[in-house]
């Protein structure tokens, strides 16, 4: 899966290849509407097969079937519960609950971090996220209750500038 930008600065479609780069299927335009984005920010697909995808400047989570048809869209620019401001990085966990990181809200919700960018659920549902601002990497369960941290601002072994 690519994220597709022909003329613009910032990537509106989604592009999908087979394990083969071989193309398959391409979905989305710009815009604020149904099934339109305004810069993608991350793509996940769930068990299921549905895209999850962050569309940033409209602060809001965006779901497509298999195919590449919009289901349904969640969030809205805010700092509330469920809002947004500017999600980036989004995965899935294999009981299908979603995660976004709200980089300028600073946070997974829940979570206490600086500029999050990406994240990703393991197969023992820990929770992990560049912690970008911070420089380093946290590692939470599926509660929000942090199990670990490493990293730190450095080059040194072990050490991070802005991790994404």
């Amino acid at each position: 899966m690519e994220l597709y930008n022909s003329n613009l600065d910032f990537p509106f479609s989604v592009q999908v290849f087979d394990s083969n780069g071989i193309f398959q299927k391409e979905f989305g335009q710009y815009g604020n509407g149904e099934g339109e984005f305004d810069c993608l920010a991350g793509v996940a697909v769930n068990r299921i097969g549905q895209f999850i995808i962050a569309d940033r400047y409209n602060h809001r989570i965006q779901v497509f079937d298999p195919a590449g048809r919009f289901l349904r869209t969640f969030g809205s620019q805010g700092t509330a519960d469920g809002r947004f401001n500017y999600p980036w990085g989004i995965t899935t966990d294999a009981l299908g609950f979603i995660y976004v990181c709200d980089k300028e809200n600073h946070r997974v919700q829940p979570g206490q971090l600086e500029h999050p960018h990406y994240i990703a659920v393991s197969n023992t549902n820990r929770v992990i996220v560049s912690d970008s601002n911070n420089h380093r990497i946290q590692i939470f369960d599926v509660n929000g209750r942090v199990l670990s941290t490493f990293g730190g601002e450095g080059s040194d072994n072990g050490q991070f500038k802005f991790p994404r």
